[in-house]
């Protein structure tokens, strides 16, 4: 079995190759483009995982996106509803981007694609770090534990993988009050936006530091998702 994996239209696009359960490539758009954290649709790097793992288009079983679009409308939605009229000037900056790309993921798919006879799946954004988290290790059962920004609805998940099955058991939603602290924390200068979550995993050993052990890390400068002093 053949499937192609992609993310794009967030941060850092990437694509993989899996065939039989071995990752045989996988590359960022921004390798190619030179554009650091890409977010565009992974053209380039769809064309390298073909060319390296000898491979076509017809030849993949199942496209899979690592990410819900409408369940995360849904969410996006739900929240601005639940804020206005705060928040009137980020709602309508983001809704043309998610009118003309994100709700139009599986055309945009299949016309850059082209012709695509088998599936278009999408997984939820926790159920695609626990599975790169799960199936490239070398345990054949264990719990596993994804703690990110914000995926559709979910900020943290608990699960559990046993042989070729991952199942998420439970799950923390967004609106729970660190979380919402947090993704209105705008990054040091230096940090990238789109690592707030960075900031998520903090959260638990932030609420055991004193004042000032707080504001040393508050100093700290920011490369990507790395903190070096």
């Amino acid at each position: 079995m053949k499937i192609l994996g992609l993310s794009a239209f967030y941060h850092d696009s990437a694509a993989a190759l899996v065939v039989d359960g071995e990752i045989i490539a996988a590359a960022q758009e921004e390798r190619f483009t030179r554009i650091k954290h890409d977010s565009a649709f992974p053209t380039h790097a769809v064309q390298f995982c073909f060319d390296y793992g000898k491979c076509e288009i017809e030849n993949i079983d199942y496209v899979v996106f690592y990410d819900k679009p409408l369940l995360k409308f849904d969410r996006l939605i739900e929240t601005y509803v639940s804020y206005a009229p705060r928040g009137y000037k980020s709602f309508i900056k983001a809704i043309p981007v998610w009118m003309k790309e994100k709700m139009r993921l599986r055309h945009q798919i299949k016309e850059v694609l082209g012709k695509i006879k088998n599936p278009i799946v999408f997984t939820e954004h926790h159920q695609s770090h626990a599975a790169s988290a799960f199936f490239p290790s070398p345990y054949d059962e264990t719990a596993v534990i994804t703690v990110d920004g914000v995926g559709e609805w979910a900020t943290a998940s608990i699960g559990k993988g046993s042989g070729s099955e991952l199942s998420l058991l439970q799950t923390e939603k967004f609106y729970r009050k660190e979380f919402l602290i947090i993704y209105g924390y705008n990054p040091p200068q230096g940090m990238p936006g789109g690592t707030r979550g960075s900031f998520v995993c903090l959260v638990s050993i932030v609420k055991k530091q004193t004042s000032h052990q707080r504001k040393r890390l508050s100093k700290r400068k920011f490369i990507g998702s790395s903190i070096y002093k």
